[in-house]
């Protein structure tokens, strides 16, 4: 999967956009190739990124820098969800409080990486509250802004897949465990999804799935739409 996203970035222009990536695709490599091109980078922070995780959690838990902030507040159908988007650029950090092995991971690892950003979301739905905290890292400067902009368009797109993979293929309830069955699974209901993008774009993916099971015809038309 990364060899095939350095790939892509060498074919696309990017430059004066921001390139989000979920934590699978952070590496320090392609980082710098989408730097080099002129774009900025938005990198979700998880476990997988144990050091670059443990010292973000550390620089908003201590206030080693003033943060710029911005908030969003959502109200649909009974549901209420609040974002309170927090940067600190890495130029504001009081690194004195901070182990030296903080310094040579960025300096030498993370050339480019300029800010912190953490998203609070809380939520209420039907009397439930709930609350979330993510990060992320990015090449980013002080822009809380874009930062949010940015990270809603990234879920945006996230969310609209996999509701799209659940209500048509019922991914959800797929009962794959054996092996690779459910990694080949996911990988062949995603490409059936491009394929079905490629017709008719007023019609629903379930009815054009439905019509691919009536009609040979059309069935052929959309697997080889896109050769």
């Amino acid at each position: 999967e990364k060899r095939a996203m350095e790939s892509l970035l060498d074919k696309i222009f990017i430059k004066g956009t921001i390139v989000t990536l979920d934590a699978g695709g952070a590496t320090p490599r392609i980082a710098d190739k989408i730097v080099e091109k002129g774009g900025d980078y938005m990198i979700g922070l998880k476990g997988n990124q144990d050091t670059v995780f443990k010292y973000a959690q550390n620089i908003f838990k201590k206030q080693l820098a003033v943060p710029l902030s911005f908030k969003t507040e959502e109200k649909s159908h009974g549901r209420k969800e609040s974002r309170e988007y927090t940067q600190v650029s890495l130029d504001d950090i009081d690194y004195q409080n901070m182990p030296v092995e903080f310094l040579n991971l960025f300096m030498s690892k993370w050339p480019h990486l300029n800010s912190f950003i953490q998203v609070d979301t809380s939520r209420e739905f039907n009397g439930e509250k709930s609350q979330e905290t993510r990060w992320y890292f990015s090449s980013l400067k002080e822009n809380v802004d874009e930062a949010a902009r940015a990270i809603r368009a990234h879920w945006g797109i996230e969310n609209s897949l996999h509701h799209v993979l659940d209500v048509t293929f019922r991914e959800d309830h797929a009962r794959i465990h054996l092996q690779h069955g459910a990694e080949n699974m996911a990988f062949l209901r995603r490409m059936a999804l491009n394929m079905l993008k490629t017709q008719d774009p007023k019609l629903s993916f379930k009815r054009k799935r439905n019509r691919c099971n009536w009609s040979n015809k059309y069935l052929e038309e959309t697997l080889f739409a896109q050769i």
